[in-house]
C-alpha cells in the first residue's frame, strides 16, 4: 500500500491496529532508532501495550522488551531492522515502517502449523 504522507501512514496504522492486535502480536520494523522511539511514544499515548528495541539500548533493556513480548505483555514490538533480526516469528503480523510512504503488513502463521 502506498500512502500520501507520514501523517496518513500513522492514521492508517492506528485505524487498522486494534483488529490486528486482537488477532495476535504485531512486529513493526522501523528504519531509524529515532523512529522507534517516536512510534513507541505515539502508540503508548494511545494506550497500546508497546515496546521498542534498537541498537542504542543496553542488552538488559532489549532482553526485558523481548521477555515482555514473548510473554504477551507487550502486544506490539517496534524495532529497527538490525535489532529485529534475531526475533523468532510466530503467530504475529509484521509491518515495515520506513521514511518512505509505503505501509503494509505480512502475516506469519504459527511455526507449528508450517
Amino acid at each position: 500500500m502506498i500512502v500520501q504522507s507520514d501523517e496518513f501512514k500513522f492514521s492508517w496504522l492506528t485505524a487498522n491496529l486494534l483488529p490486528l492486535v486482537l488477532n495476535g502480536q504485531v512486529l513493526i520494523f522501523v528504519s531509524r532508532k529515532e523512529g522507534v522511539d517516536a512510534l513507541v511514544a505515539n502508540l503508548q499515548s494511545s494506550e497500546y501495550k508497546v515496546g521498542g528495541m534498537h541498537g542504542d539500548m543496553s542488552q538488559g533493556e532489549r532482553d526485558r522488551v523481548i521477555r515482555g513480548y514473548k510473554k504477551g505483555d507487550i502486544k506490539i514490538l517496534i524495532a529497527t531492522d538490525i535489532a529485529g533480526i534475531s526475533i523468532l516469528l510466530y503467530n504475529i503480523l509484521v509491518f515495515k515502517w520506513s521514511i518512505s510512504t509505503r505501509a503494509g503488513y505480512q502475516e506469519y502463521p504459527d511455526c507449528d502449523q508450517l
